[in-house]
C-alpha cells in the first residue's frame, strides 16, 4: 500500500473512471493519456486521505476526506497545461472501501471537471502553435542526421488545425522515404559483402526481405 491507506487498485478505479467520462464526452483534437508512451501528453493523478475519524457509538465507521488531484503535462519536459481539484466525504467501517467509494463519487459532470479537459486542449494546442517553427527546425535538424524515429516522434501529434500541420506532413513523408532509401542502401551493400564471400542464399534473402 502507498501513503494513508492509498493503493494500486485505488489509481486503476481512478483512471477507469476518468478515461471512460472523457472518452464518452467525445474525442479531443489531441491525445491524452496516463501512459505517456502512447502521447506526449500524460494525465498524472494523486488521491490524498485529507481527513480521516472515527464516527458512531453504537457501531463505528470512519468519516473520510478524500482529495483528487489531476495534472495534465507534457511528459518530456513537464510542461504543465492544466490541474483540478476535488474532494469527497465518505463513510464506511473500512477505509480501503472508504477511498474506493471516495472515487466512484467524483462527479465527471460537473462543469469544473469538464472545463478542466477542454482549458488543457485549449492550452496545448496554444503550445503546438507558440512553437510551431521549433518543432519542425528539431525535426529537420534529426532527419539530417539520420535520427528518424527522433524527428517523428516531434511530429506526428501536431494537430491539424495548427499552422505547421502540413509542413509535418511533409517532413513525415520525407522521413519515409528517406529512412526507406537508406534500409535499402544498408541491404544492397550487405547484399554485395555476402556475395563477394559467395554466400550466395544469404545475398537472396537481403534483396528479398
Amino acid at each position: 500500500k502507498t501513503k494513508n491507506g492509498v493503493n494500486k487498485e485505488h489509481y486503476k478505479l481512478l483512471r477507469q473512471k476518468i478515461e471512460g467520462s472523457y472518452n464518452e464526452r467525445g474525442k479531443l483534437k489531441v491525445g491524452l493519456n496516463f501512459s505517456p508512451s502512447q502521447t506526449p501528453f500524460e494525465i498524472i493523478p494523486s488521491i490524498e486521505i485529507v481527513d480521516e475519524k472515527n464516527a458512531g457509538d453504537i457501531q463505528t465507521v470512519k468519516v473520510v476526506k478524500v482529495a483528487v488531484y489531476l495534472t495534465i503535462t507534457e511528459a518530456e519536459n513537464q510542461t504543465l497545461f492544466n490541474q483540478f481539484k476535488t474532494t469527497v466525504i465518505v463513510t464506511d467501517k473500512d477505509l480501503d472501501k472508504a477511498i474506493a467509494k471516495a472515487i466512484l463519487q467524483i462527479k465527471t459532470s460537473d462543469s469544473k471537471f469538464r472545463s478542466f479537459f477542454t482549458k488543457a486542449e485549449t492550452n496545448i494546442l496554444a503550445y503546438y502553435e507558440n512553437n510551431c517553427a521549433k518543432i519542425i527546425k528539431s525535426a529537420n535538424t534529426y532527419i539530417e542526421r539520420k535520427e528518424f524515429n527522433k524527428a517523428y516522434g516531434l511530429l506526428k501529434y501536431i494537430p491539424e488545425n495548427i499552422s505547421c500541420f502540413a509542413d509535418a506532413e511533409r517532413l513525415i513523408t520525407k522521413i519515409y522515404t528517406d529512412n526507406k532509401d537508406d534500409n535499402c542502401k544498408k541491404m544492397l551493400e550487405q547484399a554485395r559483402n555476402q556475395k563477394a564471400y559467395k554466400d550466395y542464399p544469404s545475398t537472396l534473402y537481403s534483396l528479398v526481405f
